[in-house]
């Protein structure tokens, strides 16, 4: 069993680079991932590159309406995703590869308030200006997430898990 068994991954830029990268070992260690990327054939061959437990989404997250369209497909707003985690006893989410303020904390406030333990990874997050990404991380976020780690502290973390 690896450390991110029964674990969901959102991952945005999953189609190359880094997040084609994350989104391989997050499957690797047991996790199911969605990820994002702007042009379909190259999203579609990193769905073909990952092989099991992945999800495409095309979209661009410089782009109001893709994300709009991903928070409905992704996060908890409009899906089943709840039901789907407690159904699996799932009961910490980490937020990687949104965009802050908006999607970053939209989904882990819901989160909190559903119930589950919320973590940020704040060198995983996107923003439009530094000031998105302070609020979300030194001003909004610490009301209602749990954590708010590097990657570095995280992949800590989850080693002693």
């Amino acid at each position: 069993m690896g450390k991110l068994e029964g674990k969901i991954a959102l991952i945005t830029g999953g189609n190359s680079g880094i997040g084609l990268a994350t989104a391989k070992q997050f499957v690797n260690e047991g996790a199911y991932v969605f990820i994002t990327g702007r042009r379909e054939p190259e999203l579609a061959a990193a769905v073909k590159e990952i092989g099991k437990n992945v999800t495409g989404i095309q979209g661009d997250v410089s782009n109001l309406g893709d994300l709009d369209r991903l928070f409905a497909q992704s996060g908890f707003a409009n899906t089943d995703l709840d039901h789907q985690l407690k159904e699996h006893g799932i009961e910490k989410i980490i937020i990687i590869g949104m965009v802050a303020n908006t999607c970053i904390e939209s989904t882990g406030r819901f989160g909190m308030e559903l119930g589950y333990h919320v973590t940020f990874v704040k060198d995983a997050t996107a923003a439009f200006s530094r000031e998105a990404m302070h609020a979300a991380h030194e001003i909004n976020g610490p009301t209602f997430a749990h954590a708010i780690l590097t990657t570095s502290e995280l992949v800590a973390a989850l080693s002693k898990a």
